[in-house]
């Protein structure tokens, strides 16, 4: 019985860890984009997008965004309007 409610009790917690988000952002499994400062002399907002070990990172391409290069496992994207923050893909 006590095996029973260890192992019930450690399935819960991977699920409500998992629906926090918290498990998949710990273990980078998602590709994942945040927003960034727009770097001086330029416009639009920019965006930092980064692959995961399961999934890639959001081709901000289909959001009217240009990807403007690339430096430290991050795509840097260019975009003319504002984007909803959050996991990828947008």
């Amino acid at each position: 019985m006590l095996r029973f409610a260890v192992i019930t009790a450690v399935a819960l917690a991977v699920l409500v860890g998992a629906k926090e988000g918290k498990v998949v952002d710990r273990a980078n499994l998602l590709g994942t984009c945040e927003r960034v400062a727009t770097p001086s002399g330029n416009w639009g907002e920019w965006w930092a997008c980064r692959d995961g070990k399961l999934a890639q990172a959001a081709d901000l391409s289909t959001k009217s965004c240009e990807r403007v290069g690339s430096a430290g496992g991050y795509d840097y994207w260019r975009c003319p309007a504002s984007l909803a923050q959050g996991r990828a893909p947008l």
